[in-house]
């Protein structure tokens, strides 16, 4: 039985990396209904071999194709795959990430024993290449070449303080309701899925993050700079999601302030230590 889901799936001058991401949505132990490709506006040959070639496998999910003709971002292109989708559950899945084959078994499984939960998130597990790192909460690290039982899954329901605080999980890890009443912001290009996610609890909706790592998440820089340089970014970024959070009426004046102010000591205590931590995973085989 297919899975009422619709996976979503942007893409942007990943055509060497597409047909992995792709073949761990074919590969899940229960088949969502539909899979969307998003291609915003690639100047490489995106995917048209991998994807025609998941066609010809008949695998059961309806196969959708969809060209941005210019580069749009990533939020933009997840709003596309969202508003074509058909199913009433969506997850998200970036073309540089792989899920665990269940993934969708376990995720959805609890979504439908929990149906006042509008999204659900999990752990991950981050990879330079073969070296992984874990972000899950379990004393013992789990990789994606182990075995998720999917029994006794810790559950942490993600409240007001937690979210202001930092973001609860992974893009790639999100499974979520299609009617929500909100959408990523296509103006922003950096922590664009925290902002939904802030927008989502501040509103009154129930999120949720299970203990278990179900989707590896590959970092592409391979330079302390340019991480470095997105690390800016994506501060920046966040200090004005408070400030669109406040135009909203979903923070006050005081609390955005001071937000603002928690986020640029976050960036300066990781602009310290970043470089050493970047060194330090590279190295650690886990």
């Amino acid at each position: 039985m297919m899975l009422p889901i619709s996976v979503v799936i942007p893409c942007y001058n990943c055509a060497d990396r597409l047909d992995r991401a792709i073949a761990s949505v074919l590969a899940q132990t229960q088949l969502p209904a539909e899979m969307i490709v998003v291609n915003d506006g690639s100047s490489d040959t995106i995917s048209a071999y991998q994807f025609h070639g998941a066609q010809q496998t008949n695998a059961p999910p309806t196969l959708v194709y969809i060209n941005h003709s210019t580069n749009l971002g990533p939020a933009a292109a997840r709003n596309t795959g969202w508003d074509a989708a058909t199913q009433p559950y969506i997850a998200f899945l970036d073309a540089d990430d792989v899920w665990h084959p269940r993934k969708l078994e376990i995720q959805f499984a609890w979504m439908q024993a929990h149906g006042d939960v509008a999204v659900c998130g999990h752990d991950c597990v981050f990879a330079y290449g073969e070296q992984m790192e874990s972000r899950a909460k379990s004393q013992e690290p789990r990789t994606k070449e182990q075995e998720v039982k999917g029994e006794e899954i810790g559950v942490k329901m993600v409240k007001r303080r937690d979210i202001l605080r930092s973001n609860p999980f992974v893009t790639p890890s999100m499974l979520l309701k299609c009617d929500l009443p909100c959408r990523f912001d296509p103006s922003v290009r950096y922590c664009e899925d925290y902002l939904l996610l802030m927008q989502l609890c501040l509103q009154g909706h129930k999120l949720a993050r299970l203990d278990v790592p179900l989707v590896t998440v590959t970092w592409r820089d391979k330079d302390t700079p340019s991480l470095s340089k997105n690390l800016w970014r994506m501060r920046l970024a966040e200090m004005g999601n408070y400030w669109r959070l406040r135009q909203m009426g979903l923070l006050n004046a005081a609390e955005a302030f001071g937000l603002t102010l928690f986020s640029a000591f976050k960036f300066i205590v990781r602009l310290l230590v970043g470089h050493r931590g970047v060194w330090w995973l590279r190295r650690q085989a886990i």
